[in-house]
Order: C-alpha cells, then sequence, then structure tokens
C-alpha cells in the first residue's frame, strides 16, 4: 500500500498518482473525512463555481450580517405581493428551466 511520511509541520504531500486519480490540480480544493480511522479524500465541488464572485460576495454578507437579509414572505408581504400573484407568473423560456 503506498503512504505518505509527515513533515516536522505534520503535513503530507499527495502523490502524484492520487492527484491524478482525483484529477487534483494547483489551487483546487479537497474534501476529507476520517471513518473508522482512515482518511477519505475527495476533490471538493464549489457550488458557486458557475456563479462568481456576486454569490460568494452574498454568502458572505448573509454570514456576516443576517439580519439583512429577509425572507421572501415578508418582502412580498411589504411589497403588498400575495403568493398566488408569485404562482401566476409564467416562467420565461431559458431562464426559469
Amino acid at each position: 500500500m503506498p503512504h505518505a511520511k509527515l513533515d516536522n509541520k505534520e503535513r503530507f504531500r499527495v502523490p502524484r498518482a492520487v492527484r491524478e486519480a482525483l484529477d487534483l490540480h494547483a489551487g483546487d480544493s479537497v474534501a476529507y473525512t476520517v471513518v473508522d480511522g482512515e482518511l477519505r479524500l475527495r476533490k471538493a465541488i464549489d457550488p458557486y463555481a458557475e456563479l462568481g464572485p456576486v454569490a460568494r460576495a452574498v454568502e458572505r454578507e448573509f454570514a456576516e450580517h443576517p439580519e439583512r437579509f429577509h425572507p421572501l414572505e415578508t418582502v412580498a408581504a411589504e411589497m403588498g405581493i400575495t403568493q398566488a400573484e408569485i404562482d401566476a407568473v409564467e416562467p420565461e423560456p431559458g431562464l426559469d428551466e
């Protein structure tokens, strides 16, 4: 079984064969967990990869100031919009698919 040795800072290098098998490249994130004494490692999937920096900024803002965000029901009530009116809106082709 292949192995890696911890360095003096208690880190180890992921061998090239493992990086290639997991399609890992410089800058990628990894997800890991320990199950029954074994380290399980996989390439992390970034849920915001296609949404860009705006989504990350919103996520950061929500984490820091959740009081600034309001549920749909609150906003709709403040605007005088009913759920029936929201439900009646036709989806836009290519946008709401």
